[in-house]
C-alpha cells in the first residue's frame, strides 16, 4: 500500500470498560455543535463507573432536552438511560445522574461532606480528567453550584479552559461542550474564571478511569512504508536503547539485513511515517516527551541513511493526546494529523500543504467515544484507495469504521467487525507484504513472534486464520512503524 496513510503508535492503553456501541462517530467543525454517542449503562447505581459512561449519561440529559427545574417533587424528577432511578432536575442532580449515584436528594452541600470520603479533592483546577467536578458552597455570594467536567480545549494548554457539562438556570436545558443551551449559553470555562467561581475541584471515587490512559503498556500500532525507496514496504522500530532500525522486506516477501536508520531517540515515545513534506518519500516524525513537540526528519532521498540531523518542529503542545495518526482523511493527497484525547475524542489537524507547518490551530472533532480500544489505526482494508479507521477493543475484536468518502465526514456509525482474536498481540502494523496490492495486517506476539494476516481480498472479511509467521526476536522493540 503506498499512500500517505502512516500510522503510529497507541501510547497508553485506552479506557477498557466502555461498550463497543460507544464509539458512534460525530462529524463537526472544530468547536461547533455534534452529537456524541448513544448513552452506554455499563454500571449499577452506586458502582464503579468509567469516566466515558459518566459523560454518555451527561449528554443522554441534553440530548432529551430536559430543562433546569430544582423541586422536591419526584413526580418532575427524570431517570437515567436506563434504570428506574430518578433525579432531581438541577445542577447536583445532573451530577448525581451521570455518577449513576442512584435515586437521593443529593445537593452541593452533601457533596462538600464527602470530600475526604467519596470524594477526592484535587491538587487544583488544573488536575481535572474526564468525569471530575467542580464546586462550590458558601463562595461570597455566589450560588452553590456544581459541573461535570468532560475535557480541555487543548489537552496541552489548561489555561485555554475547559467544557463542561451543566445544569444553571430555571428553564434553561443542559449547557454541554458541544452546543449552546436554549439560553443560548456554552459548556466552557477558562482556567483563571475556575479559579475566581469555585472552591473545589473534586473526584469521584467511583469512576475507575477519571480520564486517564488506563491500562498497562503500549501497544504500537502504524503502517509500514517504503523507507529504502525500492518500491516494497519495510518496517521501522525502535529499541530499548532509543535506536531506529529498518527492515527492509525483498521481492521474494523475505527480510533483508536490517540497518540502522537514527539513535537517540529514548526521549520520544513514538514513531511515525508520513510524506509531510510532500516530496513522495517516507519522513520519521516523532514526538518528545518531555514538551510534547513533533519533529520532522525529512527523507534524505538516501536508501542506507534516510534521516539525518535533528529534525525540524512542525508542532507543539501534543503532549496531552494518546494517540497520533498521519493519514490522508481529507483525501487531497497530503498527511493529515489525527491524534486521540484520553477523553475518546478524535480531532483531525488537516495538512495545510506548507511542508515547513503543515498543522495548525486546533483541529476538528471528527470522533467522539473511542475510550474502550487499545489501538487505533488508518489503513485501506475496505480495497477502495481511502484510508479507513481500524480500532482494537479489549475483547480483542477488530472494528472497521470505512471512510465514506466524504472528507468532512470520513467516519460514521458504529463499525463493522472483521476480526476477533486478536487480544494477545502487543503490536498491530499494515502493510502490503505479499505486494498482492491490499493491506496486510502485521501481529507482533507477546513471545516477539511476528506474524502476518494476508487481507483475503474480502472487505468484510479481510483477516482470518492463524496468521503466518514472518519473524521472531521482535519483544524488545519499544515501537513499530
Amino acid at each position: 500500500m503506498k499512500t500517505h496513510t502512516a500510522l503510529r503508535r497507541v501510547l497508553g492503553g485506552l479506557l477498557g470498560t466502555a461498550a463497543i456501541a460507544a464509539a458512534t462517530l460525530a462529524v463537526t467543525a472544530a468547536d461547533a455543535a455534534l452529537a456524541p454517542q448513544t448513552a452506554s449503562a455499563a454500571s449499577v447505581p452506586g458502582g464503579p463507573i468509567a469516566a466515558s459512561e459518566v459523560l454518555d449519561r451527561a449528554q443522554y440529559w441534553a440530548d432529551q432536552g430536559y430543562t433546569y427545574l430544582n423541586s422536591s417533587d419526584r413526580g418532575t424528577w427524570r431517570t437515567g438511560p436506563a434504570g428506574s432511578d430518578r433525579y432531581r432536575r438541577d445542577c447536583s442532580g445532573l451530577l448525581s445522574m451521570a455518577w449513576n449515584l442512584g435515586e437521593g436528594s443529593y445537593d452541593t452541600t452533601v457533596y462538600e461532606k464527602w470530600i475526604g470520603g467519596r470524594l477526592t479533592r484535587l491538587s487544583g483546577f488544573d488536575a481535572l480528567r474526564p468525569g471530575d467536578a467542580v464546586l462550590r458552597v458558601g463562595l461570597e455570594k455566589l450560588s452553590n453550584h456544581v459541573e461535570l467536567f468532560s475535557h480541555w480545549k487543548d489537552p496541552a494548554d489548561h489555561a485555554q479552559g475547559g467544557y463542561f457539562y451543566s445544569f444553571n438556570s430555571p428553564g434553561e436545558t443542559v449547557r454541554t461542550p458541544y452546543a449552546a443551551s436554549n439560553f443560548g449559553n456554552r459548556g466552557f470555562h477558562t482556567l483563571s474564571s475556575l479559579a475566581q467561581n469555585y472552591e473545589y475541584a473534586v473526584r469521584y471515587d467511583g469512576v475507575v478511569d477519571a480520564g486517564g490512559a488506563g491500562g498497562s503498556g503500549s501497544v504500537p500500532t502504524g503502517t509500514a512504508a517504503d523507507v529504502n525507496l525500492d518500491g516494497i514496504d519495510d518496517v521501522l522500530a525502535k529499541d530499548a536503547a532509543g535506536d531506529v532500525w529498518a527492515y527492509p522486506r525483498t521481492t521474494s516477501g523475505s527480510w533483508g539485513t536490517r540497518y540502522r536508520v537514527g539513535t537517540g531517540f529514548d526521549g520520544t515515545d513514538g514513531l511515525n511515517i508520513a510524506d509531510v513534506t510532500l516530496d513522495g518519500r517516507p519522513d520519521l516524525i516523532v514526538r518528545f516527551t518531555g514538551n510534547g513537540s513533533l519533529r520532522v526528519f525529512p527523507h534524505t532521498g538516501s536508501t542506507t541513511s534516510p534521516y539525518t540531523g535533528n529534525g525540524a518542529l512542525i508542532g507543539t503542545g501534543f503532549g496531552g493526546f494518546d494517540a497520533l495518526n498521519f493519514a490522508d482523511v481529507t483525501l487531497d493527497g497530503r498527511p493529515d494529523l489525527a491524534a486521540r484525547t484520553p477523553g475518546g475524542e478524535i480531532r483531525l489537524f488537516t495538512h495545510t500543504g506548507d511542508a515547513g507547518a503543515p498543522y495548525a490551530g486546533g483541529g476538528t472533532v471528527i470522533g467522539t467515544g473511542f475510550t474502550g480500544f487499545d489501538a487505533v489505526n488508518f489503513a485501506d482494508v475496505s480495497r477502495d484507495g481511502r484510508p479507513d479507521l481500524v480500532v482494537r477493543a479489549a475483547n480483542g475484536d477488530l472494528r472497521l469504521f470505512a471512510h465514506t468518502g466524504n472528507p468532512s465526514a470520513p467516519y460514521a456509525g458504529n463499525g463493522s467487525l472483521i476480526g476477533t482474536g486478536f487480544t494477545s498481540f502487543t503490536g498491530l502494523l499494515f502493510g502490503d507484504m505479499n505486494r498482492d496490492g491490499n493491506t496486510d495486517l502485521i501481529a507482533r506476539a507477546a513471545n516477539g513472534d511476528l506474524k502476518t494476516f494476508p487481507h483475503s481480498g474480502s472487505t468484510t472479511s479481510p483477516y482470518g486464520g492463524q496468521g503466518t509467521l514472518i519473524g521472531t526476536g521482535w519483544a524488545g522493540m519499544t515501537d513499530l512503524d
